[in-house]
């Protein structure tokens, strides 16, 4: 294979993951730091008096789910209405029983709760904090909150965190996949491709078909990192799965390689082949 093709579809990688990083990069120093909440517990008692408060569940969100990703810092909210309509005062609180665990791991990182009535008194507000949260532990961590107060009756809800890998490690395993991919397909003898002094139209086929392998491995950034929450939490599954499902893309990106040599070449108008002539057919006359 001419060093040219090689040169050709390795600048054509490069440049396309360059684009990529660069604009996961630019996105993520666009977000804006998370405020910190402000815990208010420590004036707060428990429902005491008579007919308290009760909580309903929040139809919208049956559980309080929050998506980290990558983010070593976040925060979230939700409300509650009261079940009769009832106003809320401003003694009320909330608090985390125990730590998050996904399965038996415990969540890596420090959780502040903090609630407070809605403007109009009618809801019961949480507030969620994240700090220091290491997202290497990726996973799904379920835990349980309470909201409490003098008039509240103890509201226990379900808390759900997940996190995932950064998005660099799937983009690095998606660029190293279509590399390989590439390099194979360009030694492999059985795949066509343009001689050192061919025209410029093999090289066009050449280059788009590698345009193309790039696009749809980059696709299964959003189809199989992007959409999943919890990317890294079973690396054994998920990292082969993604280099799979690159190599599948990038055969099928590549596999336009050789249409599009063989449409170009077929079509090139060139000179017919002169006839070969056949042994002993040397134009000599009949014998009579």
């Amino acid at each position: 294979m001419p060093s040219g093709a090689k040169t050709l579809a390795l600048s054509a990688i490069v440049l396309a993951t360059g684009l990529a990083l660069a604009g996961q990069a630019a996105a993520q120093g666009a977000e804006a730091k998370v405020a910190l909440c402000k815990e208010n517990e420590k004036d707060t008692q428990p429902a005491s008096g008579a007919n308290p408060i009760e909580l309903q569940v929040n139809k919208a969100r049956p559980t309080f789910d929050v998506g980290l990703a990558d983010k070593s810092e976040g925060n979230d909210n939700i409300f509650f209405s009261p079940k009769a309509g009832e106003r809320i005062d401003s003694h009320i609180a909330a608090e985390l029983l125990g730590t998050p665990r996904a399965g038996k791991h415990p969540f890596h990182g420090l959780i502040l709760l903090a609630a407070h009535p809605s403007q109009s008194a009618r809801s019961a507000v949480v507030e969620a904090c994240f700090e220091n949260v290491n997202h290497w532990y990726a996973g799904s961590y379920e835990g349980t909150i309470r909201v409490y107060g003098p008039q509240i009756t103890d509201f226990n809800y379900a808390l759900v965190v997940t996190t995932k890998w950064p998005p660099w490690v799937a983009l690095v395993v998606i660029f190293a996949t279509v590399i390989f991919s590439v390099l194979v397909l360009l030694f492999l003898p059985q795949v066509p491709n343009p001689p050192l002094k061919a025209d410029w139209r093999p090289w066009l086929g050449l280059f788009l078909g590698i345009v193309v392998a790039v696009v749809l491995a980059g696709l299964t950034y959003f189809t199989t990192y992007d959409a999943n929450d919890t990317w890294g939490s079973d690396p054994q599954g998920q990292i082969p799965a993604l280099a799979l499902a690159a190599f599948g893309a990038t055969v099928i990106g590549y596999g336009v390689v050789g249409s599009a040599q063989k449409q170009i070449g077929g079509g090139g108008g060139g000179a017919a082949a002169p006839p070969t002539s056949k042994p002993g057919g040397g134009g000599g006359a009949k014998p009579g």
